[in-house]
């Protein structure tokens, strides 16, 4: 009769096939995530009104989406050009909806005509930035008559209003 201690280099080498197996499969279902390039994103934009009337507000609405479906929770910056795209600046960061890649706001202050975009920075190595189309809005300018008194006497003082 053999010893068992015999049998036992035949035991631990079905062991470490078996163990080197399992690391070859988990590598092989983890490695291609760990490796791969990020994923590419979509980001769309649109204004309504794209012409305001002075000082008036207007709907910013956006999305942003990787192979069609959805990057909840991801931020993305509002940026702002008054020179035709040549420079831009951050106006706000915009947060979506709960749970969602949508993004909704109104925004004020526009007084002259400027384009407007979004831009996502991108996650690491999970998710490619990217921007939207250039928005222009443009405020409709009203002018009217000022009131005035129709005589002044010399010395007086007075401040036109608008109507």
């Amino acid at each position: 009769m053999e010893p068992t201690h015999a049998r036992a280099p035949g035991r631990w080498a079905a062991v470490t096939v078996l163990l080197v197996g399992l690391a070859l499969v988990v590598f092989a279902l983890v490695a291609p995530r760990a490796f791969a390039d990020p994923a590419e994103t979509t980001l769309t934009m649109s204004a309504v009104p794209t012409t305001i009337d002075w000082a008036q507000p207007w709907a910013l609405s956006g999305e942003l989406t990787s192979g069609g479906l959805a990057i909840p929770g991801a931020t993305v910056d509002l940026q702002v050009s008054v020179d035709g795209g040549a420079a831009w600046s951050t106006w706000q960061t915009e947060t979506p909806a709960a749970g969602t890649s949508t993004y909704a706001d109104s925004i004020t202050g526009v007084y002259q005509k400027m384009q407007f975009r979004l831009i996502y920075a991108g996650e690491g190595e999970t998710y490619e930035p990217s921007e939207s189309d250039p928005v222009t809005v443009t405020p409709r300018v009203k002018l009217g008559t000022p009131v005035a008194p129709a005589t002044v006497n010399t010395g007086s003082k007075f401040t036109p209003t608008a109507p």
